[in-house]
């Protein structure tokens, strides 16, 4: 009696861990990353092989500028290589890799429902190109005002204090995406097409002295 419910304990301990792991990214999943951690190094597995494989990598593009000095960098292929060389040790990086994530899959959806309707009400006969340019003048602002936006900002704020960039230095961040290659070419020499980024989205300066957005 006492083995079959120490069996059914292990079989529901298990299988409980397996589906809170597997499941969207949220508040409690982040806080237990090292927790995961534990439990899939002895019970690793690849449910990834079930998933479609991602068609794009993230780029976030910090632009610093002030009258003296621009200073431009990319956040998220650094913070991805730290993760690959640091799996073990790298709980930190990982919250700040999911925050990020999260944050621009979320203006991408947020952006991409808001301009499907302003299209069909407003762009009949219009190129894509200036329509969507209509659209972000038009949004931009609002956009500005949403948590991922502010999210995003106060990352940047963060690699300009940790760079030394005084309060004269005002920021803006670039959304842009890289197609990954097919999984048949990824051993293949990508051409310049292929390496072109696709433009998403980009805030207006924000000023780090007066701590507002520039128009």
């Amino acid at each position: 009696m006492k083995k079959s419910i120490l069996i059914i304990s292990i079989f529901t301990v298990y299988w409980g861990a397996t589906i809170f792991f597997t499941l969207p990214e949220n508040y409690l999943k982040i806080k237990a990353l090292k927790y995961e951690k534990i439990f899939s190094s002895f019970f690793y597995q690849r449910w990834s092989f079930f998933a479609p494989p991602p068609k794009f990598n993230d780029r976030l593009y910090y632009n610093f500028a002030s009258q003296k000095d621009t200073i431009i960098m990319e956040a998220m292929k650094p913070i991805h290589d730290k993760r690959k060389s640091e799996y073990l040790f790298n709980n930190d990086i990982s919250v700040v890799d999911y925050i990020l994530s999260n944050s621009l899959n979320n203006i991408s959806d947020i952006i991409r429902e808001h301009y499907n309707a302003y299209k069909f009400e407003n762009c009949d006969g219009k190129e894509e190109a200036e329509c969507f340019k209509q659209f972000m003048d038009k949004f931009k602002k609002d956009f500005h005002k949403t948590n991922e936006v502010k999210t995003l900002m106060n990352y940047g704020k963060s690699l300009a204090k940790n760079r030394g960039l005084d309060d004269t230095f005002k920021i803006k961040f670039v959304y842009a995406t890289v197609d990954v290659p097919a999984f048949s070419k990824r051993h293949e020499k990508e051409s310049e097409e292929e390496k072109k980024e696709q433009f998403v989205f980009e805030t207006d300066y924000y000023n780090l002295k007066t701590e507002s957005w520039e128009n």
